[in-house]
C-alpha cells in the first residue's frame, strides 16, 4: 500500500458510524470536552510511525499476537492476549455497533429497539454469509467516502444555520430544553463547554486523565489494535508506514468540523429533544429515559440534509456499521478458535473448527445483546464515555506490554505474563463495580462507595498502566534474561542487530522464556502430527462412516434430496468450499515462502533505515509540523 491509502484506510477505519453519533452526542451534553479523544490521536499515530512500525516491520511479525509469540515465545501469552481481545469485543465494541446500529434503525424508521436490533443483526448476518471479505473491502470504501462528504456539507449547513461560528458560543451557552429545572441545573448547557481540560474533580474531563489518561487510551488503539496496526504493517516500505501514519494524523483534526460542530449545532435547534431532563419525556421523544443526546447527529441529518441525500447518508451509515459488526464476527471468530479452541482440541479438522467459530459468533452476539441495556444507561447514556471506560478498564495493561516489549530487551515473558493477568483480573472487577454501582442520574445523591464515586475512570487507567509497568519490572529483574541474539530485530535496541537476517531463518528458534518456549515446540509437533486435512465433507446425521483424520474422503453415500439440501445449506452457512482441499505440503510451501518473503522484507528495512533520502526528510518535518499543530489544537482549546 502507498502512503496515501494507508492514511485513508487509518481514518476510514477509526470514523465508524458509531463515532459520529456518540462524539456528536458527547459534543451536544458537554461541547469541546470530548475533542481530547480526537486530538491524543495525532501523537499516538506519531509514536506508531516512529516507535512501533520499525519494530513491527523488522520483526517480521504481520498480527500483533505474532509479535509477541516472537519477542517471548511460549502460548500463554497468546492465550491471554485473546481473552482480553475477545473481552473488548463483547463489552467495547460488538455491544456499542448494535446499539448505535438499532439508534440509528429506531429514530429514522421510527421501530421500537428490539425490532431495530432484529433488523440489523438479520442484515449482517446475510452480509457476513453471501458477501465475504471482498464485500467489506468495497463497502468501507464507498460508504467512507459517503460519510466524509455527507458530514462535510452538513458541517456547512450546521454553521450556517446559526449565522456562522462566531454565533457558535453564544447560541450553544443558551440551549436550554422545555423541562429544564432551575432548582436542580439539570438540563443546563455546561459552562466549560468550550474548554478540553477542566478542573482535576471534574465528572467528565478532569485535566489529568483528559490529557494522560487518553494518552494511553489512544495508544493502545493506534499501536496496538490489529484492526489498525495491520494498515500500516501492508506498507510497501518503512517510508510510506511513516508517512502514512503522518498523513493520518493531520486528518485526526477533522472531527471539530465533523462532527464535534454539528452535535453542538443539533442542541442548537432541538434542545428540547437532545437535552431533555425529564425520563418519561426523554422515553417519548427518543426511546431512551437516561437521555436522548445521542441521537444528535441523527436528528440533525434527519432535519437539514434534504431527501435523497438524506436517506443515502443514513444508508451509509447502517452500511458502515454492518461492515464493523462483521468484521468483529470474523475477527472473534477466528481469535476463539485458533487461540483457545486449537489449544484444548489440537486435532481439529477443518470442519470442526468452522462450525466452532460460527457456533462463537452466534454466543458472541447473545452476550452483545445482553448487555446492551448497561451501555443504554451508562455515561449518562453517552455513547463515548461508556466506551471509553470500559476501555479504561480493560486495556491500559495491554500497551504497558508493548512498551515494554520494543523498548526494553530486559523484559521477560514472566514479567509481561503476570504483570498482565494481574492488572486484568483488577480491571475486570473495577468494572463490575462500576457497573454494579452506577452514576447517579442528575438531581440525585450519589450514593456509591467513596472510592467508585471519587476515582474517575480516566484516572483509573493512569493507575492501572503503571501498576502493570511495576509488575513487570519487578518480576522481569527476577528472571532469566533472553539473549540478544534471539531479540534481532524485535526490539528497538535491537533492531539493527546483524543477526536480523538470521532471526526469520525458518531453522532459527524463536525466544523462549523457561517453560513456556519447550511448552511452544511440544505444542507445535503435537499440532502437526494430529492435523486433519482440510476440506472433510459433513456426514449426514446418523451416517456409520465418518472418515478418520489419516483417510482419504472417497465413500460414496446415497442420501435422499431433503438431506442433501441440508447439507448443502450447512455447508453454506458455515462457509466450506468445495474447490481444492488443499493438503499439507501446499500449506508447507505457503509457509517456507511467506517466511522467506518476511525476511527479504526484514533484510530490505534494516538497509532502509541506515539510508537518509530526501524522501525521509519530508516525512520527518511533516512529523514535526503534525507535533506543532496537535500541540497548538491542545493550547488553543484546552
Amino acid at each position: 500500500m502507498s502512503w496515501w491509502t494507508i492514511a485513508l484506510s487509518l481514518y476510514m477505519s477509526n470514523i465508524g458510524s458509531n463515532t459520529f453519533i456518540g462524539t456528536a452526542g458527547s459534543a451536544a451534553a458537554n461541547g469541546f470536552g470530548v475533542l481530547c479523544y480526537e486530538f491524543v490521536g495525532i501523537y499516538s499515530l506519531l509514536l506508531l510511525a516512529y516507535l512501533f512500525v520499525p519494530v513491527y516491520l523488522t520483526s517480521g511479525a504481520f498480527t500483533m499476537p505474532e509479535y509477541i509469540k516472537k519477542r517471548f515465545g511460549g502460548k500463554r501469552m497468546q492465550i491471554l492476549l485473546a481473552v482480553q481481545s475477545l473481552l473488548m469485543y463483547v463489552f467495547a465494541k460488538l455491544s456499542l455497533e448494535v446499539y448505535a446500529g438499532s439508534l440509528i434503525i429506531q429514530n429514522t424508521m421510527g421501530w421500537d429497539q428490539v425490532l431495530s436490533i432484529t433488523v440489523l443483526l438479520l442484515m449482517t448476518a446475510i452480509y457476513t454469509m453471501v458477501g465475504g471479505l471482498t464485500t467489506v473491502i468495497i463497502t468501507d470504501a464507498v460508504q467512507g467516502v459517503i460519510v466524509v462528504l455527507g458530514a462535510g456539507v452538513l458541517a456547512v449547513m450546521s454553521i450556517d444555520s446559526i449565522g456562522g461560528l462566531g454565533n457558535l458560543q453564544s447560541r450553544f451557552l443558551a440551549s436550554y430544553p422545555a423541562d429544564y429545572d432551575n432548582s436542580t441545573g439539570c438540563g443546563a448547557p455546561d459552562p466549560q463547554a468550550f474548554h478540553m481540560l477542566r478542573h482535576i474533580a471534574d465528572p467528565d474531563y478532569p485535566w489529568l486523565g483528559a490529557f494522560f489518561g487518553a494518552n494511553i487510551l489512544s495508544a493502545w488503539h493506534w499501536c496496538t489494535d490489529q484492526l489498525f496496526v495491520q494498515r500500516t504493517l501492508a506498507a510497501r516500505s518503512l517510508q510510506h508506514a511513516k508517512a502514512g501514519s503522518v498523513a493520518a494524523g493531520f486528518l485526526k483534526t477533522l472531527p471539530l468540523l465533523l462532527m464535534i460542530i454539528p452535535g453542538m449545532v443539533s442542541r442548537i435547534h432541538y434542545a428540547d429533544i437532545v437535552a431533555c431532563v425529564n425520563a418519561s419525556a426523554c422515553e417519548r421523544l427518543c426511546g431512551i429515559p437516561e437521555g436522548c443526546s445521542n441521537v444528535a447527529y441523527i436528528e440533525i441529518i434527519k432535519q437539514m440534509l434534504p431527501t435523497g441525500v438524506r436517506g443515502v447518508m443514513i444508508a451509509a451509515m447502517l452500511a458502515a456499521l454492518i461492515s464493523s459488526i462483521t468484521s468483529i464476527f470474523n475477527s472473534g471468530g477466528t481469535l476463539f478458535t485458533i487461540d483457545l479452541w486449537l489449544r484444548l482440541r489440537p486435532a481439529a479438522g477443518e470442519v470442526e473448527k468452522v462450525i466452532v467459530g460460527r457456533l462463537f459468533i452466534v454466543a458472541l452476539t447473545v452476550i452483545g445483546v445482553l448487555w446492551l441495556p448497561i451501555v443504554r444507561t451508562s455515561g449518562g447514556g453517552q455513547l463515548v464515555i461508556y466506551a471509553q471506560s470500559v476501555t479504561s478498564y480493560l486495556t491500559p495493561p495491554i500497551l504497558t506490554v508493548f512498551l515494554m516489549a520494543s523498548l526494553w530487551p530486559r523484559t521477560t515473558e514472566p514479567g509481561v505474563f503476570w504483570g498482565l493477568l494481574v492488572s486484568m483480573v483488577i480491571g475486570v472487577v473495577w468494572m463490575v463495580l462500576n457497573f454494579v454501582y452506577p452514576p447517579p442520574q442528575c438531581g440525585e445523591a450519589d450514593t456509591r462507595p467513596a472510592p467508585i464515586a471519587q476515582l474517575h475512570f480516566l484516572h483509573f487507567g493512569i493507575a492501572l498502566f503503571a501498576f502493570a509497568a511495576l509488575i513487570m519490572t519487578a518480576i522481569s529483574l527476577l528472571t532469566k534474561p533472553v539473549d540478544r541474539e534471539q531479540l534481532a530485530g524485535l526490539t528497538w535496541v535491537t533492531q539493527n542487530d546483524q543477526q536480523q537476517q538470521q532471526a526469520e531463518a525458518p531453522a532459527s528458534a524463536e525466544p523462549s522464556s523457561g517453560a513456556a518456549g519447550a511448552e511452544e515446540v511440544e505444542e507445535t509437533a503435537q499440532e502437526e502430527q494430529h492435523q486433519q486435512p482440510e476440506g472433510l465433507e459433513l456426514k449426514p446425521v446418523g451416517d456409520p462412516s465418518t472418515p478418520s483424520a489419516s483417510e482419504p474422503q472417497t465413500v460414496m453415500v446415497h442420501t435422499p434430496v431433503s438431506r442433501r439440501a441440508f447439507r448443502f445449506f450447512l455447508r453454506w452457512f458455515c462457509g466450506f468450499s468445495d474447490v481444492d482441499n488443499g493438503g499439507a505440503a501446499t500449506e508447507e510451501e505457503r509457509k517456507a515462502a511467506d517466511a522467506a518473503e518476511a525476511a527479504e522484507r526484514a533484510r530490505q528495512l534494516v538497509a532502509e533505515m541506515k539510508s537518509g533520502s530526501a524522501w525521509d526528510r519530508v516525512v520527518n518535518c511533516s512529523a514535526l509540523l503534525l507535533f506543532a499543530v496537535g500541540s497548538f489544537l491542545w493550547g488553543l482549546l484546552a
